[in-house]
């Protein structure tokens, strides 16, 4: 009796205690940072397959194929009632989006929320950016800190300031003119390393054409394998501008 009893109270404890650190966890640790829970609306995620969506939101009210410039696919747009997904050829979800205030984000993020309601709940004041911007995008965080820069999520608001869209998707699946708006929209240490990983690339593809125009070629059209092979053929040269660009995108990625 006494150990059943001591064990109910250790269940206690333990979820009280789990209780209170979820509670003390903010949704928004830094700034342009959101909890990696929060990236999920009616129970999806970006890279769930197509065979989930269908299991929680059942058969769609409308669905269109069509071949896609941007992400240079054929991408299927499934169209239900609260949330609109978008898979690719391969079955996988590249973007969630609502416009719904019946769906929301695990934390209660949903369409119709107020700048003072949506601040409330991030811990953070965002009223006068909602009001003077036309949306804000929000990158995932890190376990260790920072951000990881390839998981987003864009909020658009309304004339009046309250939240009228929410979108989920992976910048590495982003299309090219969203990216643009994004990149314009990111911190400044973003576009900083992002000039800064351009800049060592394209003069390691100048030195690379110097070299040879097979090199040159090879690194402007496939930089990730090509790129690390001159560099170590031609270390003395351009070891330097290699590491600055391996440097950059690892800081994108991780957020350190």
């Amino acid at each position: 009796m006494y150990e059943s009893k001591a064990v109910s109270s250790a269940l206690i404890a333990m979820w009280v205690l789990f209780g209170m650190a979820a509670w003390a966890t903010p949704l928004m640790p830094e700034p342009r940072c959101l909890v990696a829970s929060e990236f999920a609306l009616a129970g999806l995620r970006i890279g769930d397959p197509v065979e989930k969506a269908i299991e929680k939101l059942g058969e769609p009210s409308k669905q269109t194929q069509a071949f896609d410039e941007y992400y240079i696919d054929d991408v299927t747009s499934w169209a239900y009632d609260d949330i609109l997904v978008t898979t690719s050829s391969s079955g996988r979800v590249l973007m969630l989006s609502t416009t719904s205030p019946s769906t929301s984000t695990p934390s209660g993020i949903h369409p119709g929320l107020t700048a003072d309601e949506l601040s409330r709940l991030l811990g953070h004041n965002i009223n006068d950016k909602a009001k003077r911007t036309v949306g804000i995008q929000f990158f995932g965080c890190a376990p260790n800190g920072g951000v990881i820069v390839g998981q987003m999520m864009s909020l658009k608001f309304n004339h009046d300031g309250n939240l009228q869209e929410i979108r989920l998707f992976h910048i590495a699946d982003l299309p090219p003119a969203m990216g643009l708006e994004i990149l314009a929209n990111s911190p400044p240490w973003v576009l900083v390393v992002v000039l800064t990983v351009m800049v060592a690339h394209f003069s390691l593809v100048i030195m690379a054409f110097r070299q040879r125009l097979w090199w040159g070629l090879g690194c402007l059209l496939f930089p990730l394998p090509t790129d690390a092979v001159f560099a170590i053929m031609h270390w003395r040269k351009v070891g330097f501008l290699f590491l600055i660009a391996a440097l950059g995108v690892v800081l994108l990625y991780f957020g350190k």
